[in-house]
């Protein structure tokens, strides 16, 4: 899940505050042992973005948004008595960068490129000492969005 909301300040010009929030669990047999193996994650964090939105004309516009988050990952797995505990500090910067189609006045729908990139991604587990494992990660995104007044 992550919700987010943009106010425009001024024309074209937005800032906006999401969170993320996931959560899952899966068990399965570790077929060296025949041990179940029990392992869990959530994650979590904020984040606070800056948005130019450029019209192309009527019905199109690029909504180019910059983010800067923080967040929390932790990831537990079991079997039998043993068990793998960690977590994860991260800070990062994205930006999204989607083509916008008016179909209706107040509403609009997009598709386009996403990159993040970890300024800060440290691990800690339990018997050792933190590690930094910072990552990139590229891909695209689907927005869907509307606004109220005029």
């Amino acid at each position: 899940m992550s919700p987010g909301v943009d106010y425009f300040l001024a024309d074209h010009f937005s800032i906006g505050l999401a969170g993320t929030f996931t959560s899952s669990s899966s068990t399965g047999v570790d077929p060296s042992t025949g041990l179940e193996v029990d392992s869990s994650t959530q994650s979590g964090g904020p984040s606070l973005r800056l948005g130019l939105d450029l019209p192309l004309g009527e019905w199109l516009s690029v909504w180019a948004r910059a983010s800067l988050g923080v967040g929390l990952n932790a990831y537990d797995e079991k079997s039998g008595s043993s068990e793998n505990k960690y977590n994860e500090n991260v800070a990062w910067v994205g930006l999204y960068v989607p083509l916008l189609v008016h179909p209706a006045p107040h509403f609009f729908v997009g598709l386009g490129p996403s990159v993040s990139r970890d300024l800060d991604r440290s691990v800690g587990y339990s018997t050792f000492a933190r590690v930094e494992n910072r990552s990139m990660t590229v891909g695209a995104g689907l927005v869907m969005g509307g606004w109220l007044g005029e």
